[in-house]
């Protein structure tokens, strides 16, 4: 997540992986017949970034009078639908020699989420299944920009050059003095958390406490992207458990909102994550992580280029490697 470029080579590279980092079931609402593609305007717009910002398109982004140009809509209209596998995308011409260029360094992007599709579903009716999506999709990319609940390459081209360049990020955390110099996570980073004193005797996994820092670099991932000073996030449930590798789509809270992760306050103990609507099964989740454990562990996300200025004898520098169990580490 907080490394977009690991995230965007993800999709448009083996389309037929047995681990992908696009969960089957939570993006299909386990291969429903209703041709719901859940998070797929982020999907694209992460491709769409990489393409734009990709140095693969030489003419302007956008018109004399700050529109964005015909040309580019189509481009990346060609690239997109051709990346879903819909027989739409000869209807897009844009810039050939740009296309060419994509589809010379990316070849599994083409068709790539049409065999993605047809790798993880194994209903017996899939092709009609696919042509529902196909159906639904070609119709909404195609236009009704502006309107609710509506994805369109409009609207997904504007979000890209918003956006920016795909960005790869580090966490860096402030060391404890009681810091163990060990390779487990769990180990590693005990320090910033208590338990609920009825589950002391259950110390949380290795896995766990990697999904703990993952939540808490996702939080301040999506504070990137809303106001200075708001401490709520709207956390896209989705995006989280896609790098957790973890393909949940009945929406089992436990599996990542950790409630009995606690930080001191005062005389008590309070819960680190706060989290609302998460009981409704709903991909949008208003969350929040304690803001004084942020600065009390002086937490943040850094450029690449900033590594070399972290003392690293003082804060530990996180990478994320992909997605997955075992995806984030610390750099030594």
């Amino acid at each position: 997540m907080i490394n977009e470029l690991k995230e965007f080579n993800s999709y448009i590279t083996i389309p037929t992986s047995e681990t992908p980092r696009l969960q089957p079931k939570m993006l299909t609402d386990n291969f429903g017949n209703t041709g719901v593609l859940y998070g797929l305007e982020h999907f694209l717009t992460i491709i769409t970034r990489g393409f734009i910002f990709g140095n693969f398109i030489d003419v302007d982004k956008t018109s004399a009078d700050g529109m964005i140009s015909d040309n580019l809509i189509a481009t990346v209209s060609n690239i997109l639908f051709r990346w879903l596998g819909f027989e739409c995308t000869n209807d897009y011409i844009g810039d050939v020699d740009a296309i060419n260029r994509w589809n010379k360094k990316y070849p599994q992007a083409d068709g790539w989420l049409k065999m993605y599709y047809e790798k993880h579903c194994d209903k017996k009716d899939k092709a009609k299944r696919w042509a529902k999506i196909e159906e639904k999709w070609t119709e909404s990319l195609q236009g009704f920009d502006y309107r609710l609940n509506v994805v369109s390459i409009n609207n997904i081209i504007s979000n890209a050059i918003e956006l920016g360049p795909l960005r790869e990020q580090y966490m860096v955390i402030k060391k404890d003095s009681t810091s163990i110099k060990s390779a487990k996570l769990k180990d590693r980073f005990q320090y910033l958390f208590s338990l609920d004193e009825n589950m002391e005797s259950a110390k949380p996994q290795e896995k766990t406490v990697e999904r703990f820092i993952k939540n808490i670099a996702a939080y301040l991932y999506f504070m990137g992207n809303h106001p200075k000073g708001q401490k709520y996030v709207l956390l896209d449930r989705i995006q989280l458990l896609c790098w957790y590798g973890l393909d949940d789509n009945k929406n089992e809270a436990n599996s990542w909102y950790f409630k009995r992760f606690l930080i001191k306050k005062g005389n008590k103990n309070v819960p680190i994550m706060t989290a609302f609507s998460y009981d409704r099964g709903w991909n949008f989740i208003k969350y929040m992580i304690d803001n004084d454990f942020i600065a009390k562990y002086d937490i943040k996300l850094i450029d690449a280029d900033e590594i070399e200025s972290v003392d690293k004898e003082k804060y530990w520098i996180i990478k994320d490697n992909g997605h997955g169990v075992g995806s984030i580490c610390c750099l030594e």
